[in-house]
């Protein structure tokens, strides 16, 4: 997957927030590192990257000025659309011949991995 990504200029990260935004809409920093499950720190640089590419930018909240969401733009849904058949068909070919059972033992298990190694 990250050689395909790499192709696009994208990293995996960058693609976990194309991914997000593309499906859920703008989101603030906080949010948007619980749900791609990166610090915030990390989630911050490549944000600076994204914003450069013109692909995200960052603008204060309707509801509050001091709040800053991140917000998918042209450029970077126009990425998120070529690049994403290319990773359905790495997903695809990667869950091929996986019953429905495997799928379900495999979530249980990753996220129990994801549990032990959350620092709350």
């Amino acid at each position: 997957m990250q050689a395909v990504l790499r192709e696009h200029g994208l990293t995996l990260t960058h693609w976990r927030v194309l991914a997000f935004l593309a499906e859920h809409g703008e989101r603030s920093v906080s949010a948007l590192a619980a749900e791609t499950g990166h610090d915030q720190t990390t989630l911050s640089r490549a944000l600076t990257v994204m914003e450069a590419a013109q692909w995200v930018e960052r603008r204060a909240t309707v509801r509050d000025h001091r709040v800053v969401a991140i917000h998918l733009l042209k450029d970077g849904r126009k990425l998120f659309r070529k690049a994403m058949p290319l990773v359905a068909d790495l997903e695809a070919m990667a869950f091929d011949g996986l019953t429905a059972k495997d799928h379900a033992v495999l979530g249980s298990a990753l996220a129990g991995i994801q549990r032990n190694l959350d620092p709350r």
